[in-house]
């Protein structure tokens, strides 16, 4: 998904994600965009999901991890607090395990992690159509958020936070993974 074009960091990513998958993990539908974007409310209950294009077979926690990363992102990584009455990141695992009856403490921050490189993917993917169409010069480097890039959302592995941020860089935009 990100062409030819060198991304370390992504590399990075991706080396740390083949190292550290999981094995014999459930296998079931996920849905691919788990956002509450995504879902149509009747009187406070989830009655449809919609926006299937990315569904495949995987690891339902895979659905869990995307949810609950852009759900930091709308917050956390543009600076503003998230809505009131939402669960904590601990609260939401536990509720999905109960109502599931399967484990994500295991496998969430793999799965963040992952959520995190699949947004960097379409990002990268959204700035060069951007500079494609001319929405953005050719030369952009997308400049947003450079100085504040500690505060995007990040996944707790090994007791340390791995930041998953949008920086800019020279030639496009990538998202960070790194160890602080």
């Amino acid at each position: 998904a990100l062409g030819a074009d060198r991304h370390p960091t992504c590399e990075r990513a991706v080396k740390w994600l083949r190292a550290n998958q999981p094995s014999d993990e459930p296998l079931r539908l996920c849905w691919g965009d788990a956002r509450i974007g995504n879902m149509i409310f009747r009187d406070a209950t989830c009655v449809a999901v919609l926006d299937w294009e990315m569904a495949t077979l995987g690891n339902p926690v895979e659905d869990l991890a995307w949810y609950m990363y852009l759900d930091r992102h709308h917050c956390e990584g543009i600076g503003v607090p998230r809505l009131e009455g939402f669960p904590s990141r601990e609260d939401t695992v536990a509720q999905w395990e109960a109502l599931t009856g399967l484990d994500a403490r295991s496998t969430i921050d793999y799965y963040e992690i992952f959520a995190g490189l699949r947004f960097a993917a379409i990002m990268v993917r959204v700035v060069r159509q951007m500079k494609h169409y001319e929405v953005l010069p050719a030369d952009s480097t997308f400049d947003i958020n450079r100085e504040g890039c500690g505060q995007w959302p990040g996944a707790h592995v090994d007791g340390q936070v791995v930041r998953l941020a949008v920086a800019p860089v020279e030639d496009d935009v990538l998202y960070l993974c790194e160890r602080p």
